[in-house]
């Protein structure tokens, strides 16, 4: 993969060993998905911050990243949680599972993480069109690319944090405009404006599925 000086720094462990080993995990995923480099992001959001999806390993990697120097260096937010964090005992929630989802919302805010709590972050933030992102949310994904004319690949959680501190993502798939050309074109612009019934809407979107 082709680094810039800068990376080649951070790889060397000129801004500390910690943040060292982050971008080595992000060179070594873009080497596996043959990135032939790698591109900066503005903005993150990591999915699978549930202590149900995560558990103990999920926990303790989180914690083990929050006790370091590390921070977050661009705006990061976060899924939604395993419980609601207001009346987790009135639904029935363990003590023991509410305090380690709590342990990790903490480690998360002290990286740096907004607290959005939310599978959508585009409505929360106005990111401009074009801008590379990195996203883990598998609707934001979608929507990021198709409507808001963002580039992202549906990151992995764990990916997602890490690009979130770096800053930087694997340059790969639907980052790239060859990639992001349509397979199939299905053009409604006669009926603009005259379908006013929101029914309508969400027949047009089962018969877009339907055929692609």
């Amino acid at each position: 993969m082709e680094l810039t000086r800068e990376e080649e720094e951070i790889l060397d462990g000129k801004r500390g060993e910690e943040l060292a080993k982050v971008l080595e995990v992000i060179v070594k995923v873009g080497e596996a998905l043959e990135a032939k480099r790698l591109v900066n992001v503005t903005h993150a959001h990591i999915s699978g911050i549930s202590y149900k999806n995560i558990g103990d390993a999920g926990l303790e990697f989180i914690e083990k990243l929050a006790s370091s120097n590390l921070r977050v260096s661009i705006s990061a937010t976060v899924n939604p949680a395993g419980m609601d964090l207001k009346k987790w005992m009135n639904m029935g929630v363990k003590q023991d599972f509410a305090e380690k989802q709590l342990r990790i919302l903490d480690s998360l805010r002290k990286l740096g993480f907004k607290m959005l709590l939310s599978c959508t972050p585009y409505l929360y933030e106005k990111i401009p069109p074009s801008s590379q992102v990195a996203w883990a949310e598998s609707n934001a994904v979608l929507y990021a690319n198709s409507i808001l004319n963002l580039y992202t690949n549906r990151e992995g959680g764990p990916l997602a944090l890490l690009e979130a501190i770096a800053g930087k993502a694997p340059l790969y798939g639907y980052r790239l405009e060859e990639n992001r050309q349509p397979g199939l074109v299905i053009d409604f612009s006669d009926i603009k404006g005259t379908v006013k019934e929101r029914e309508l809407y969400q027949a047009v979107g089962y018969y877009v599925g339907t055929v692609a």
